[in-house]
């Protein structure tokens, strides 16, 4: 009675398996065959693809580029600073000697 209920669960499997199979068969002979719009949608899919590819190549470029720019733009603001510092200590010197004049 056991190898009964067993046998017969394993052919109720059997059959929503195969049954599965033949669904997935069908949909996959549609997919080959008929499904002339897919084929277009795919095709189509691919030059958008490529074309978006190219596009972000493009902006990677720009972006090393503007990096580049900003690293050289950064050192140069550096230099200038660098370069103003003794100049901003002399300003300073001389404002601090102008109010002690005044103070007098």
């Amino acid at each position: 009675r056991r190898a009964a209920a067993i046998l017969e669960s394993h052919e109720d499997e059997a059959s929503v398996l195969s049954q599965k199979i033949a669904d997935h068969e069908a949909e996959m002979q549609s997919l080959e065959c008929g499904s002339g719009g897919n084929v277009q949608a795919l095709e189509m899919a691919e030059v958008v693809t490529a074309e978006m590819n190219g596009e972000l190549a493009q902006l990677r470029s720009d972006l090393l580029v503007a990096e580049e720019e900003g690293r050289r733009l950064s050192e140069e603001h550096e230099r200038a600073e660098a370069e103003a510092a003794p100049l901003q200590d002399w300003v300073e010197h001389v404002e601090k000697e102008l109010r002690l004049a005044r103070a007098e």
